[in-house]
């Protein structure tokens, strides 16, 4: 078992949830994952396991570990919400277009100026880097030659 997943059972022990084999195999799955799952994602696999696994059990679960601070929603303004989880410190490039999340490695952690904030204290940090994937471009491009070709 790793660390992660050792702090994440530790946490939402002290916070009263029961850790039951279906909350155990979310974590499990959460752990190995570098994906960034929805929880419609999270679901199916631990149904794969546990065909019995409720999506409230699911839900909640996400929902108490974001509440916590263990995992940090990665919201869009269209489709679902992703769960980033890697506890590293990296940031993700999110395609406009298909929404696709992929880690990036940070040269230097970002660092801010608090001091207007008396008393806030600082769970996580988050940084989003927001363009075009290199396929999500390549049909852009295809597109645009596409529509010059018809135009013509």
């Amino acid at each position: 078992m790793g660390k992660t997943i050792t702090q994440w059972k530790k946490s939402l022990k002290e916070h009263g949830m029961r850790l039951t084999p279906q909350r155990d195999a979310i974590l499990e799955y959460l752990e190995s994952t570098r994906s960034h799952p929805t929880a419609q994602e999270v679901y199916e696999e631990v149904k794969k396991r546990f065909p019995y696994v409720s999506r409230a059990t699911v839900y909640n679960t996400l929902g108490t570990m974001t509440r916590l601070g263990l995992l940090v929603e990665i919201k869009r303004t269209e489709g679902a919400i992703r769960y980033e989880t890697d506890p590293t410190p990296h940031a993700n490039a999110i395609c406009l277009r298909c929404g696709a999340v992929q880690d990036v490695p940070l040269v230097t952690e970002p660092k801010a100026d608090l001091s207007s904030l008396p008393g806030f204290e600082v769970v996580s940090t988050h940084v989003e880097i927001y363009g075009y994937c290199a396929r999500c471009r390549q049909e852009m491009e295809e597109e645009r030659r596409q529509g010059k070709s018809q135009n013509n």
